[in-house]
């Protein structure tokens, strides 16, 4: 999972949701937690599970957005970004750290700058998290 993070924050994200994220509202993703992620032995922090469910909300708005307003992801960064308004994750059942969850996102509703992304969190198709991410386009950083 650490090196999913760490391509997802950096320049490889374009390049990593562009083929999925560029049609479709509804993303999907895996990854397997590594032992650092452990809240309590066995099962996944909630902290990281919140951080992944952001992450995932974000890409997909940032999708929407630019499947919507014609901006072609592989011709480089678009001049906006996404960032967190309100992020609510209700935790169903406890994710166990040794399956990868399956991260399932779609856009419940949009605006000009505002975008509510619904995702869930399942591990062998029971799902262990839903969430609610409100987020809000803004300029990108200089």
């Amino acid at each position: 999972m650490r090196g999913l993070l760490s391509f997802l924050y950096g320049v490889g994200a374009y390049v990593a949701c562009l083929a999925t994220l560029l049609y479709f509202i509804g993303f999907s993703g895996n990854l397997l937690p590594e032992p650092f992620h452990i809240g309590y032995p066995g099962f996944v922090y909630g902290g990281t599970i919140a951080s992944v469910v952001d992450c995932h909300s974000i890409w997909t708005a940032i999708a929407t957005y630019c499947r919507d307003n014609g901006h072609d992801m592989a011709e480089g960064p678009p001049p906006f970004a996404f960032v967190t308004g309100k992020l609510s994750v209700n935790y169903l059942k406890p994710a166990v750290i040794t399956e990868a969850p399956e991260l399932r996102a779609r856009v419940i509703d949009h605006g000009d700058r505002r975008c509510v992304v619904g995702c869930r969190v399942l591990q062998q198709g029971v799902e262990c998290a839903n969430a609610e991410v409100v987020t809000v386009r803004v300029k990108a950083a200089p």
